[in-house]
């Protein structure tokens, strides 16, 4: 694969390089160089135009003027004492023999008049009359050089004799100026600027009223010639953004500009060209090479515009004009073999997935070769089974009792349900983190050393504790596909909540008490050891039976929170708090305590009937602790995405045991019924709801319980 790109790559090379050396690709081609140059500099102060313009023609009269005019003309520029004047008006035809005289007259005396000489298609050349010829001090060749695509674009120096218009400027002005050896065989190519930009142009009629800018003229090289629309004396050239017609003396003075401070430019010898282009083409290679897939187009657009910018610099420093069109077209060409290649990889992955699939028994065997519609059909149909597999096993671990995460070969973590990312502050967004960072963030081992490994090659389990010391089993098992290679691990986390040593005392002694005083009381009625009536005798056996019955239903309330799966629908949380006040009211009175509920109606998702136990194991806590005449104060708040419910109470509040609260088999001090699994339900509940909650002492006296749960949307027909 390598070698095939380099060969392309070369073929790709060689066939820029051709091109450019030839010059190959006509008009396009200087159009592109046209293109691809910097703004022209300043013009030189040191040039003037004075025009034969509309103004002039106007004011003076139809074309041709007298030659009593231009002998005036002169004369006035004579007394600035310009470095020579250019006088671009063949004076070929002979006028009346006084006005021949004045002029020549005059142009001898300011020995500073430059006339033009015209070659004729036929060869011959159209020179000054003998008496203007012996009057300048010098004539030059104006011929302008027209490219095939009819744009003039530079002029050709040449060797014949006379010297060009420009050279014979050059040398009345005392320059020391001598074209380079090039020049006299190729076409010298000009930065053309806007009319705007260009040169100071003066009225051959203000000239005349004596209106001419004395300063800009002394020492300055001035050219005289045809600016009016309609003379004929224009040319097409490539200067941007107009491409409108130019006076030919504009063109001889930029000559003259670009020549005397060496700015000239020179089309690109064949080599330059094959070379410029070979590397352009070969350098797009390169980078369409190292990006990626996607990011192809930046190497076709960032491979044109280096090379744009190359060919301008080397205009503009070198003075060398590069033509870029084969250049261009072999970047383009690399770009399109490139992406070709590419998409038959792609078809080729495609097919292959598509048999691969196949041959694993998710699609059809269809007979026959595949074609590329099918597949994409197939391969989309596939995608969207995978997806719904994805979201099927995503609700089928939020339906799971304990803490469950699924984690990739990359030890990274993929997905967790609701309880594990409540109890493990599993960030819902961003980039996938490392499982032993989610855990070391809580977990520790019981014995409060480091983490084992929990990720190995084999099942693993260890005891763990959390921040608040709540005893969890921490077991990973690893998955690996049939042929063996490992795609990552399953772990869960299921709170250690007295199946063991504590559950087997709870079920031994505490359940047990309660029925053994029944049987004593009972023994000792039929024995008539009791001084009791059979009202008090049944009144004592039942206060015993109700608490049996409270420790029972305590134990399976906390078991089902933990083990069963959550019937979830939108909630109102205020009103769940209103019915449990609303049920707790009678036994509240008894003690002398009212309950009060205020708050916001916000909504929930959850199990109503553990949300609601939940509520009512705090409520009824805070009731039991709470003093007579004071009152047990129940709060619903929304905000930040989350519901909170607070329950406070004005008793004395917590001692050194708040944090350990919600363990359970944990017990208030003071607490005179209860085996303390009332608070370990609440937590359980509601950190399965994806929520948090803490005790503390509040301020002014009082314990205060406040839960946290993510809120909800209300019911459509809400």
């Amino acid at each position: 694969m390598k070698l095939r790109r380099s060969l392309l790559a070369l073929v790709l090379a060689a066939c820029a390089a051709a091109l450019g050396a030839l010059q190959g690709l006509g008009h396009a081609d200087l159009a592109a160089s046209d293109l691809l140059r910097f703004p022209a500099a300043p013009a030189s102060p040191g040039i003037v135009i004075v025009g034969i313009d509309d103004a002039s023609v106007a004011r003076l009269g139809r074309w041709p003027w007298p030659r009593l005019r231009h002998a005036e003309l002169i004369e006035q520029l004579a007394l600035h004492q310009p470095r020579a004047i250019g006088l671009d008006i063949l004076l070929s035809e002979a006028a009346s023999r006084d006005e021949d005289a004045v002029l020549a007259d005059v142009m001898r005396r300011s020995g500073r008049v430059v006339l033009p000489v015209s070659s004729q298609p036929d060869g011959r050349d159209l020179r000054p009359l003998p008496v203007f010829e012996r009057s300048a001090a010098a004539t030059g060749r104006v011929d302008i050089d027209v490219d095939d695509d009819g744009l003039v674009r530079g002029v050709y120096l040449g060797t014949r004799d006379p010297a060009h218009f420009v050279l014979a400027m050059a040398r009345v002005g005392n320059e020391r100026f001598e074209p380079q050896p090039w020049q006299s065989r190729e076409v010298s190519l000009l930065d053309f600027r806007e009319p705007d930009a260009g040169f100071l142009q003066v009225s051959f009629a203000d000239v005349l009223d004596g209106k001419a800018p004395a300063g800009r003229i002394r020492d300055a090289y001035v050219f005289v010639g045809m600016t009016a629309t309609g003379l004929g004396d224009a040319y097409p050239t490539p200067a941007l953004p107009s491409r409108g017609l130019r006076p030919g003396v504009d063109i001889l003075a930029t000559a003259l500009e670009a020549h005397v401070a060496q700015r000239a430019v020179r089309r690109a010898p064949a080599a330059w060209n094959a070379l410029a282009n070979a590397v352009a083409v070969l350098v797009a290679c390169v980078l369409l090479v190292r990006l990626r897939a996607d990011r192809a187009w930046l190497a076709l657009l960032g491979s044109l515009l280096a090379f744009a910018l190359v060919v301008a610099l080397l205009r503009q420093h070198a003075r060398q004009q590069v033509l870029p069109l084969a250049g261009a077209l072999g970047i383009a060409a690399a770009y399109l073999a490139w992406s070709t290649s590419w998409l038959r990889k792609t078809i080729a992955y495609v097919f292959g997935e598509i048999r691969r699939l196949r041959a694993a028994g998710y699609g059809p065997a269809k007979p026959g070769d595949l074609d590329f519609d099918s597949s994409l059909l197939e391969l989309r149909e596939q995608s969207e089974a995978m997806l719904q597999a994805k979201d099927t096993l995503e609700q089928s671990l939020e339906q799971l009792p304990e803490c469950t995460f699924v984690v990739d070969a990359e030890r990274r973590l993929l997905l967790a349900n609701s309880m594990a990312r409540a109890t493990c502050r599993v960030p819902l967004q961003g980039v996938a983190p490392r499982f032993s960072d989610v855990l070391a963030a809580r977990l520790r081992r019981a014995d409060a050393g480091p983490l084992d490994e929990v990720l190995a090659d084999r099942t693993t389990m260890q005891e763990v504790v959390d921040a608040e010391g709540a005893r969890f089993l921490l077991r990973s098992v690893p998955r690996a596909q049939a042929a063996g290679r490992p795609i990552g691990w399953v772990v869960t986390l299921v709170a250690a909540t007295g199946l063991g040593d504590e559950a087997l005392g709870f079920l031994s002694h505490d359940m047990r008490a309660p029925q053994a005083s029944i049987l004593s009381l009972l023994q000792l009625h039929r024995a008539g050891a009791l001084q009791q009536t059979e009202a008090e005798l049944l009144d004592r056996i039942g206060r015993l039976a109700e608490t049996t019955l409270g420790y029972a239903d305590d134990f399976i309330q906390l078991a089902r929170a933990e083990s069963t799966a959550y019937d979830k629908a939108p909630l109102l949380v205020l009103d769940i708090v209103r019915d449990v006040a609303d049920e707790l009211w009678a036994r509240a009175r008894a003690a002398g305590v009212t309950i009060a509920v205020e708050g916001d109606e916000a909504w929930c998702e959850g199990d109503r009937m553990l949300l609601h136990r939940a509520f009512q194991n705090l409520v009824d806590n805070a009731v039991k602790f709470a003093p007579a005449g004071s009152s047990v104060d129940c709060r619903v708040a929304a905000g930040d995405g989350r519901v909170m419910v607070s329950v406070r109470d004005h008793g004395r509040g917590f001692g050194a045991e708040a944090p350990h609260l919600f363990q359970p088999f944990a017990q208030h001090e003071g607490a005179r019924t209860g085996v303390g699994l009332g608070l370990a339900m609440v937590r359980t509940v509601v950190v399965r709801h994806g929520g948090d909650i803490e005790a503390a002492n509040a301020d002014g006296g009082g314990a205060l319980f406040r839960l946290w749960l993510p809120s909800g949307a209300p019911p459509p027909e809400v």
